[in-house]
């Protein structure tokens, strides 16, 4: 774009000076193409005289320091009013941007008569080559160093110095907090953009452990805690171990155990105190545990510089009760049965997604990666897994018909030995509190203990005791 510069004042003539100028630049160089003249600013310039030249001087203050000089004479100077006459010029004057700063160029021009000579003034700014920031964030860790500046077209070297993490190993620079890594320290960057390094932690400490978490029921007869199905406290066991810290072992600033019941928004919590064991069994009062709900029971050990870890279990319902009708002819294990009723009726809970068994490729197992859940609205059981009481066990498959199931299938026995399962016939009906009842006639050889989840039904009865502990369900 081209610009003009003219002087302040006008000499007697009607003149002021003025200089024209056009500058380009790209991202590394700069240059400014410039030329001067006379401008007939009030009147018309109509200049001629045998004894006095109409002159003019030129100087130049450059970037690097010197001075170019250049003047101006001629016999006459005729202008129109308003109009620009070159004088001298054009010149090009050209730099490089350097990571130096900013660099001063400056042109001044008179023109005139004798001492009557109005000065133009030219004062451009050189700029600096473009720069970016280099920032460094210790992504959790501590003492990131300062950040760089990258010129463009240069390559930066990055700083020496690296951050600290406890329990941490730094392994380098990330262009994003979870990113890997892509730089190191004193390592070159070359982008002609602005960015943040971000430290990338390998974790070399071991933080604590909890395994064999169990969550119990229990009741005080006379001075002792004991185990027992109808209990209102819990008991929680399990074993743990310390964390790891630089090779020295770290001691927990915390165990606690919280107690969440199915109302509540936030688990009651106990600390634990006195631990030296790492085998864990204490009694938890606080809070009292009613019978008919469900418990998340959370183990967390917490230490300093460490992770947090955690574990869960689940204290299920109460079930105590055994009814028997007046005549004999019905049996309810869970709960209640009319004078009405024919047969054994138990109250099996399958609505306990975390602690639902499912049967892959390997087996049953409390996993969600495969198998389908007991949990949800269930169309119809597909196969039972059964274990006898003297080990032997099998799976027997489930049919269904007119909403009645059949459970048929074959127990291998100890020595060869098979006994079939023929005929257990059974409905499934849904109780209204989250859980099934599950009909078995008084003829059918009967189950001692159901189990789904960490429900266990137990089922008084002359003949073999069986378990049920999976079942697997398809789904509408």
């Amino acid at each position: 774009m081209v610009q003009y510069s003219y002087s302040a004042s006008t000499g007697d003539e009607g003149q002021k000076a003025y200089i024209r100028y056009e500058i380009t630049e790209t991202e590394t160089t700069w240059s400014v193409t410039y030329s001067v003249g006379v401008n007939a600013h009030t009147k018309n310039i109509n200049y001629e005289n045998s004894w006095f030249s109409w002159g003019g001087h030129l100087n130049e203050d450059r970037a690097d320091g010197t001075t170019w000089e250049k003047d101006y004479s001629a016999d006459a100077m005729k202008v129109s009013k308003g109009d620009n006459k070159r004088l001298l010029g054009e010149y090009t004057r050209s730099a490089k941007k350097t990571s130096d700063g900013t660099r001063m160029f400056e042109v001044s021009w008179s023109t005139g008569v004798l001492f009557d000579m109005p000065v133009a003034y030219l004062s451009l700014t050189i700029p600096a080559l473009k720069h970016y920031t280099v920032a460094y964030n210790a992504n959790g860790g501590s003492g990131a160093p300062n950040s760089n500046t990258k010129w463009y077209g240069q390559t930066l070297t990055l700083r020496a110095g690296i951050p600290t993490r406890t329990g941490y190993k730094f392994k380098g620079w990330a262009t994003s907090p979870t990113g890997a890594v892509k730089y190191q320290p004193l390592g070159k960057y070359t982008a002609n953009a602005s960015a943040t390094l971000y430290a990338v932690w390998e974790y070399i400490a071991t933080d604590p452990t909890i395994t064999n978490l169990i969550a119990l029921r229990n009741k005080l007869e006379g001075e002792a805690y004991v185990d027992d199905d109808e209990g209102t406290v819990a008991r929680v066991r399990f074993n743990w171990t310390k964390g790891i810290l630089g090779g020295q072992v770290v001691e927990p600033t915390s165990i606690t155990v919280g107690i969440k019941g199915p109302s509540d928004t936030e688990p009651t919590t106990t600390v634990l105190s006195n631990i030296t064991a790492n085998t864990i069994d204490a009694i938890i009062t606080n809070p009292a545990i009613s019978t008919g709900s469900v418990y998340e029971v959370t183990v967390t050990i917490s230490t300093a510089n460490l992770n947090t870890v955690t574990a869960t279990t689940y204290i299920s319902e109460s079930y105590f009760v055994l009814d028997f009708n007046t005549d004999g002819t019905a049996i309810g294990v869970g709960k209640a049965v009319e004078d009405t009723d024919k047969g054994i009726f138990i109250d099996i809970p399958v609505a306990w997604k975390r602690e639902t068994l499912y049967q892959n490729s390997e087996g049953w197992a409390p996993s969600t990666s495969s198998g389908t859940t007991v949990d949800g609205a269930i169309a119809n059981y597909s196969q039972v897994e059964v274990y006898l009481s003297d080990g032997s066990h099998g799976i027997c498959g489930v049919t269904w018909e007119n909403g009645e199931g059949s459970l048929m299938g074959m127990l291998s026995y100890p020595y060869n030995e098979y006994i079939y399962v023929n005929a257990i016939n059974f409905g499934l009906t849904a109780d209204g509190n989250g859980g099934y009842t599950l009909k078995v006639p008084m003829t059918a050889q009967m189950p001692a203990n159901y189990r789904i989840g960490t429900s266990v039904i137990k089922v008084s009865t002359a003949r073999k005791l069986m378990k049920i502990v999976g079942l697997v369900s398809t789904y509408e």
